[in-house]
Parts: C-alpha cells; structure tokens; sequence
C-alpha cells in the first residue's frame, strides 16, 4: 500500500513537470550562487512556471495523439493526469505570463529568441516540431539551457566576458551530455520511424563516448575557473564531483530501460548539482 502510493506522488512530480522545472530553476540558481550575484526572482518564477507550461502541453499533446515520442510505460499515467496537466497549463501559463511582463527589457528581448525555439521544440510551427528535426534538436536544447543559465543571469553583472563565456561553454556541454542519454532511451522508437539521431547513427557506445568527452569539456573548464579563483576550491568541487557522476549516470543509461532512471534520475542531475554546491558554502 505504501508502495503503491509512494509511485503515486512520485508519478505526479516527475509527469507534472514539476520536477524539470525545479531542475531548470536550480540550474540557474546555482549561477547565482557560484557568482554571488542576487537572485532575480522573477525570472526563477518565470523559468519554473513556463518551464511546467511547455513540458506539461508536451504532455498532454502526447495524450491526444498515441504517436507522439512517450514512453508506452508512462502514457496511461499521463492519461489518467489529464485534467490536472490541462489545468497546470492554465494556471501556469498565466503565472508565467504575469512574471514576463516584469522583467526588464533587455531580458525580455533575449527570452523572446530562447521561448520561440523552446515553443517550437514542443508545437509544429512550420509543419514540424523542432524536436521532430534529427540531431540538430540536441544542440538547440542544450543552447537554450546553458543561455538561460549563464548568459541572462550575468548580463547585469560585473562578471568578465570571458568568464561569462567559458561558464555558458561549460553549461553547455553539461546538458549536451544530458541529452544523449534519452536519445539512446527512445532509440528502438526513432529507428523504426528511421530518425537519425545520435545512438543509432553512430550507436550507444560511440554516444555515450560523445557524451562523457562533452562532459570532460566541462570538467576541464572548471578546473580552469577553480585556477583563476573564480569558483572557490569548494565550490568547484562540488561541481566537479557532479560532473563525475553525470558522467557514471550517464555511461549506465546504455543498458537502463526504466523512464524513472531518465526522467528521475538524469533530468534531476541540476538539482544534485545545485544542492553540492549549495553544501559546499558551509565546509
């Protein structure tokens, strides 16, 4: 019974989207922190809210049509929630929204680029969703992460260009290497419908190669920045030591079948992060 009610609520936060939308809003966060920069509120709000309004229309888009790239394992779960995501993308579709309009204008004019591909990447615009285009989606996914990360964030800060760079770089191919693993989940689905992405052009071994020399990438990048004492010893740590488990996470998901190990465990690596380098303010 217990178990039974634990998958219950387990089920409603990863499949409400509340989950990679916390993932996203700590994602940021940890810049914040890492920068000692104040937080801007009402873009972590926005982040959080649009975040669960994309993902929960992706959702329900895959309710009302079978075809759609979702897990057989998880579409029942997700008919079952499909009042709830209709109200989610209600209600934060107008939260996200209200917290648009109060931000100043020169995030705005950034956001606007970034949601377009984000909006795309879930409704066909031109025919096709972006997600629906081979290989090139991964680049796109991991550019409007790592954008919304580093570069909104420290556009107002006194932080180097330089420096601005090398973190969007380093974010950049923390979430490349991310999304690799859920290519090679979907791989049967996009073979039999012969979409070419990464797994089963160059198969599981070579993308999971692909996937840990991005996060070496990154790895090398923040020891750079640990160096030039622009993470502390501390903080670049934790980072690193997250690195080295997204690389460990991500070398198993060749042989893990389970949405939960996807959906749970790899799109919650930002919240890990997050919470390392939270951690390590007080060592």
């Amino acid at each position: 019974m217990v178990k039974k009610y634990f998958y219950k609520i387990l089920d409603f936060y990863l499949y409400s989207s509340i989950h990679i939308a916390l993932s996203a809003t700590l994602f940021i966060l940890q810049t914040y922190i890492l920068f000692n920069i104040s937080a801007d509120y009402h873009y972590l709000i926005f982040i959080f809210s649009s975040t669960v309004f994309l993902y929960a229309l992706h959702n329900i888009l895959g309710v009302f049509t079978p075809q759609e790239d979702v897990i057989r394992d998880k579409l029942e779960t997700l008919r079952k929630m499909k009042a709830l995501l209709s109200a989610m993308i209600i209600v934060f579709g107008l939260i996200s929204a209200y917290t648009f309009f109060q931000l100043s204008t020169n995030e705005i004019i950034a956001i606007i680029f970034f949601a377009f591909i984000s909006v795309w990447y879930v409704i066909p615009l031109f025919g096709k969703r972006l997600r629906d285009y081979p290989i090139i989606k991964i680049f796109l996914v991991a550019l409007v992460w790592a954008a919304i990360a580093t570069l909104i964030p420290l556009y107002k800060s006194e932080v180097e260009l330089s420096t601005r760079i090398a973190i969007f770089i380093e974010k950049y191919f923390f979430i490349f290497a991310l999304a690799i693993p859920f290519d090679i989940r979907d791989i049967e689905y996009d073979c039999s419908l012969k979409v070419p992405t990464l797994p089963n052009k160059f198969g599981k071994n070579k993308a999971v190669l692909l996937a840990v020399i991005a996060l070496l990438v990154s790895v090398s990048i923040t020891m750079v920045l640990i160096i030039k004492d622009i993470y502390t010893d501390e903080q670049g740590g934790a980072v690193l030591f997250g690195y080295f488990l997204t690389m460990l996470l991500v070398i198993l998901s060749k042989n893990k079948k389970s949405d939960y190990y996807f959906t749970g465990l790899i799109d919650g690596l930002p919240i890990i992060i997050f919470l390392l380098v939270l951690l390590s303010l007080f060592i």
